[in-house]
């Protein structure tokens, strides 16, 4: 099952640059590749789309950043999500709690 370099560059990318604004037509443009085919063998290869894989590292990014003691707000942008609310309700749906209700329980645990 080999991985397609395309999927490897793109992955690699969305690690290296995921506090960037990027869409899936400018990391096909990056690689001169055809954008729908890009997506295609994307999901195929990861389970995800484009944009749930980007949004799955931001979060896990911000996961880290929340033990520490910047803001939320500056924690969402540092993580490549524009408005705090998005970022949110994104990390409430992947964790089942806020991202403030996340510090709590660690600050509470630690």
């Amino acid at each position: 099952c080999d991985r397609h370099w395309c999927v490897e560059r793109a992955e690699e990318h969305i690690r290296n640059n995921y506090e960037n604004n990027m869409t899936l037509s400018s990391i096909a443009n990056l690689y001169f590749i055809n954008e729908k085919y890009l997506g295609r063998i994307f999901r195929k290869q990861t389970g995800k789309t484009f944009h749930e894989y980007l949004t799955d590292v931001r979060l896990e990014k911000s996961i880290a950043l929340l033990s520490g003691n910047g803001s939320i707000i500056n924690i969402s942008h540092m993580c490549g999500f524009m408005n705090v609310t998005y970022f949110n309700r994104c990390f409430k749906k992947k964790y089942g709690i806020s991202p403030s209700e996340y510090r709590r329980s660690i600050k509470k645990d630690g």
